[in-house]
């Protein structure tokens, strides 16, 4: 079995995301509603953690681009 390393990672933290959701939803039908308030702020925060993180990469990316670090090199 040759299956890369990264690719079982990837699809192992999914399963584990997945079934983290899915106990969220059901419990968020059991909870009242300001501890869905609470859960939904955390959610958010972390979804904002995860939007930082992607486009600080961009922004460092855009940033080598502008500053010319990268070059193109004809044949």
């Amino acid at each position: 079995e040759k299956i890369p390393v990264m690719t079982k990672i990837y699809e192992t933290l999914g399963k584990k995301t997945y079934k983290r959701e899915l106990q969220a939803l059901q419990e968020e039908r059991e909870m009242p509603r300001s501890e869905n308030q609470k859960k939904n702020s955390v959610r958010h925060k972390l979804v904002s953690l995860t939007l930082k993180k992607k486009s600080k990469i961009t922004e460092e990316v855009t940033k080598r681009l502008n500053d010319g670090e990268y070059s193109l090199h004809g044949n």
